[in-house]
């Protein structure tokens, strides 16, 4: 059985994990888009996260707004979420987000990690996900003339969702969740009937599974793949695939005549504008073409050359074991001091406290919650800051010294919005240096209590803490 799931987030900011959904909205349909689940809810403010006035301008809602005691709880929203996104046993599932992949899906697993449920929502083998504007992008490069590609105000093609749909019949309430998710679904229908070609790429492309057979043959047999990029001027770039680490695979353009004969400069090119080199990840929907594919949607044959260059490349064993070595480094810059969100793919949460999570999770009691021994130091931060939130907000009531344990559990978080404007999530400095305004900075004096970086703004416009206040009502 096969299901479609599009589903978007509106946030407080743009770090992927320490940020905070806003708004949650999704639809589940069948096979033939009959609508079987949809999910929409507004999420209460956590009491370290500090929203940035921009995303709250893009939302269009106050900060006071995301506080409302009325709205569900971090916690409860995850718990929902989760439930939306787990397809029954048996079922394929199809995960469609618009420009969702790299930061929506992220948001959404630190979202289910730090509320003790697994982030793994859109893996394994009965699970496909596709980035529509990655789709539409192709198709904009292909058959330019399937789609209405609005222009902006200096002429520029628009691909945001917002003006797409509008111009190709499609009504939209912009930057809401749930309207934004419902729009995707009727874009994605579209580009199915004035593109199949480009939805059933999409549909092999979206599994991993699939992903890593083409490029791990790709591998053995040296066979060319075309990799699409749209950054910048569309491309269609054919690849000898070389080696493998972890889901991802390096591959050489094989329009380079010249590449790196020196075997210890390989790592040094990925990542970098220019590079012959392009690292692809199974996993994180590319758009991969085959030979047979590229002559059926462009009428392109790869010249005998590349073919030759490509068997060429395959045989060099000391240049293919570099390629190897450099894929396998870390090549990104690691985080000193990691967060217990930024290490969402550390070690692995043992089967102890999987179990412990379950406990947690279908526990009535928060004092029963508070008392659940996780060994792993993220999972003790998670949790405390769980019941923390549910005390500061009046759903808990435990003792003073079981709250004292809880905070020092929790401390780097909670220290968080006091952190100067440069740190790696949005603080009250950062803030008020990127020129919030007056009613902004009377919430955030609230809410926060004194803070000396208040001092740059004008004392008539303070609001002075209530008082005996403290930082989070507890």
């Amino acid at each position: 059985m096969l299901e479609y799931t599009f589903y978007d987030n509106e946030a407080t900011g743009l770090s992927k994990r320490h940020d905070q959904v806003t708004q949650f909205g999704g639809v589940t349909c069948d096979a033939s888009f009959g609508v079987k689940d949809s999910i929409s809810q507004f999420v209460r403010l956590l009491p370290y996260v500090v929203p940035h006035p921009t995303a709250l301008r893009v939302v269009r809602k106050t900060a006071g707004e995301l506080c409302d005691p009325s709205l569900i709880s971090d916690y409860a929203a995850a718990g929902n979420i989760s439930r939306f996104l787990t397809p029954a046993r048996g079922v394929t599932r199809v995960f469609v987000t618009y420009n969702g992949i790299r930061y929506d899906d992220e948001l959404l697993r630190t979202t289910l990690f730090r509320n003790l449920r697994n982030p793994y929502f859109n893996t394994g083998r009965d699970a496909i996900k596709i980035d529509l504007l990655s789709v539409v992008r192709l198709v904009v490069a292909a058959d330019p003339e399937a789609l209405v590609v609005p222009r902006d105000a200096e002429g520029k093609m628009s691909l945001r969702l917002e003006a797409l749909c509008p111009a190709n019949g499609i009504q939209l309430q912009a930057h809401d969740a749930y309207h934004d998710s419902v729009a995707t679904m009727a874009l994605f229908r579209l580009v199915q009937a004035k593109a199949p070609w480009a939805i059933d790429l999409a549909m092999q492309c979206g599994s991993a599974s699939r992903m890593d057979d083409l490029l791990a043959n790709a591998i053995k047999t040296g066979e060319p793949i075309f990799s699409f990029t749209s950054f910048g001027t569309p491309d269609f770039a054919p690849l000898a695939i070389m080696a493998t680490h972890q889901k991802k695979y390096i591959g050489l353009d094989l329009r380079t005549d010249t590449y790196a004969e020196d075997c210890g400069r390989i790592a040094e090119q990925l990542y970098k504008s220019g590079t012959p080199f392009q690292v692809v990840t199974s996993n994180k929907f590319p758009l991969l073409l085959t030979r047979a594919q590229m002559r059926d949607v462009r009428g392109y044959e790869l010249p005998e050359s590349l073919v030759e260059r490509a068997n060429e490349i395959n045989n060099k064993t000391a240049f293919l074991a570099a390629a190897k070595d450099a894929v396998s480094l870390n090549t990104f810059e690691k985080v000193n001091d990691s967060t217990s969100e930024e290490l969402i793919y550390g070690d692995r949460i043992s089967r102890d406290d999987e179990s412990r999570m379950a406990t947690f999770n279908s526990s009535g009691n928060w004092i029963d919650r508070a008392r659940v021994p996780f060994t792993d130091k993220r999972l003790r931060d998670f949790s405390a800051r769980i019941i923390l939130d549910a005390v500061a907000n009046g759903e808990a009531a435990l003792p003073p010294d079981v709250i004292r344990t809880l905070t020092l559990d929790c401390a780097e978080a909670l220290c968080r919005p006091f952190a100067a404007s440069d740190a790696r999530y949005t603080t009250i400095s950062k803030c008020m240096e990127d020129g919030a305004d007056d009613a902004w900075t009377d919430w955030a004096r609230e809410r926060y209590g004194d803070h000396p970086v208040f001092d740059a703004v004008p004392r008539a416009m303070m609001k002075a803490p209530a008082a005996g206040q403290m930082a989070f009502g507890f």
